[in-house]
């Protein structure tokens, strides 16, 4: 087969709901590698891990690195408004396996105290 020049090539339209991050499309799977093989009531995620997808989700949302956002810094702060932030719950309802309702994204307006509420959500499920 032929390969096209690389001028000539088509580039396909990127999924935005595909995560860009390695670390994060390999902390997803993780997850739901867990949630679909252990019974619920075993799952017990910790907030660092929880976390960290935070930020990995921030980091792909915000086109930043994870390891440069703030985790104590208001989600106002980092540029996140209310659309983005029903994007950013819904994702982690399907990481985590868990319903989130999107004010509490509000109620708990960092990613270190969202997780922390998360943490607790998990290990009551």
């Amino acid at each position: 087969m032929r390969r096209r020049p690389a001028s000539r090539r088509r580039l396909r339209p990127r999924n935005p709901d595909r995560p860009r991050s390695g670390r994060l499309r390999l902390l997803s799977t993780l997850l739901l590698h867990a949630h679909h093989h252990t019974p619920s009531a075993m799952i017990s995620i910790d907030p660092a891990s929880i976390e960290a997808l935070i930020l990995c989700h921030l980091g792909a949302m915000r086109q930043r690195d994870p390891a440069t956002i703030d985790p104590q810094q208001p989600f106002n702060e980092l540029g996140i408004d209310s659309v983005e932030a029903i994007s950013l719950t819904e994702k982690l309802e399907v990481d985590l396996g868990i319903a989130i309702d999107p004010v509490t994204i509000r109620e708990h307006p960092s990613p270190h105290a969202f997780a922390e509420h998360l943490a607790t959500r998990s290990d009551e499920t």
